[in-house]
This record gives structure tokens, sequence and C-alpha cells, in this order.
């Protein structure tokens, strides 16, 4: 259940945690994070997987760290994570997505001297406070928003990917 390269919970944990809409019997609202790493295949075609691998690795840890111990990260595909916080209020979504991105910002200051890349996410996020939204729907909810704001920033991102490369 968990991904060989970044060492967070993989997609099979996820699809299993959908498939039972784990918890059921949750006490609390759920809320979901997606995360898109931007520019991973550029990286990957350009300077090799090996290099496209040092970025996910920073990513990952940069959602850990971010979430905490109260969250489960998940890396559900090749550029993309989910995020599952259990018992939450959209001030405790609020809260991540601001620590996503303070994790981020403080990777690309304090991590690029090592690294070569700026690491760069779209997040979208989804909350049911009422229990009556699947977590399959809360994913897609957050899936469409973390979309949205990747199209919206996609050309500053090009461009910020395109002076990180140079």
């Amino acid at each position: 259940y968990h991904d060989s390269l970044t060492g967070v919970y993989n997609r099979n944990y996820f699809e299993q945690l959908v498939r039972a809409d784990v918890p059921k019997a949750r006490a609390g609202g759920l809320g979901v994070f997606v995360v898109d790493i931007d520019g991973l295949k550029i990286i990957n075609d350009s300077f090799g997987n090996e290099a496209g691998d040092a970025l996910l690795i920073r990513a990952s840890r940069c959602l850990q760290f971010a979430a905490g111990e109260n969250a489960t990260v998940c890396r559900i595909g090749g550029d993309e994570f989910a995020i599952l916080l259990l018992a939450p209020d959209m001030a405790a979504m609020e809260s991540l997505d601001s620590a996503i991105g303070a994790a981020l910002q403080q990777e690309n200051i304090y991590g690029s001297a090592t690294e070569n890349f700026v690491l760069q996410m779209a997040v979208g996020y989804a909350y049911d406070a009422e229990q009556q939204v699947s977590l399959k729907d809360l994913f897609h909810a957050a899936d469409w928003k973390m979309y949205r704001e990747k199209v919206n920033h996609h050309s500053g991102g090009r461009e910020s990917l395109a002076r990180s490369l140079q």
C-alpha cells in the first residue's frame, strides 16, 4: 500500500478507501485535496526520469510536512497526489491549503540549493461537513478545482518552468 519512490500511500490504498467510502461511520466532516505536480513530463523528457523522481520526492516531502499526522497522503498517479483529512472543518481545509503553499515556498527557497528545478503544484480541495457526499464525489470535486487552478496558472507556470530549465 506504499509508493516505492516516495514512501507515501499508493493508488491501491486510496482506491480501497474510496470503495469503502472510509470511514462510513465518520463522526465529522471529510476533506479531500488533489495535488498535481506541474511540469513533470517536461523535466522527465528533458533531463531524464531520475530528475523527475527527485522532483516527486520533494513534492511528497512538502505534502507530508504540510499535512502532518492527521491526514493521509497518497500518490495516486504519476504526478498526482491526494490527501484525505478526516473530521476537519472548513478552517482546517483552508489551513492545510495555506500550509501546502508555505511548505512549497520553503522547499523552493531552501531545497533549491541542491535541486535544479522549481517545484510547482496545482491544488484543489473539497469538503463535506454533513457526511452526505461520498469520498468518490469529493475526490471528483477536488480534482475539478485542481484542474481549474492548473488551467488558470498554466501560462505563468510554463514561464517559471522555462526559466528554471534555462
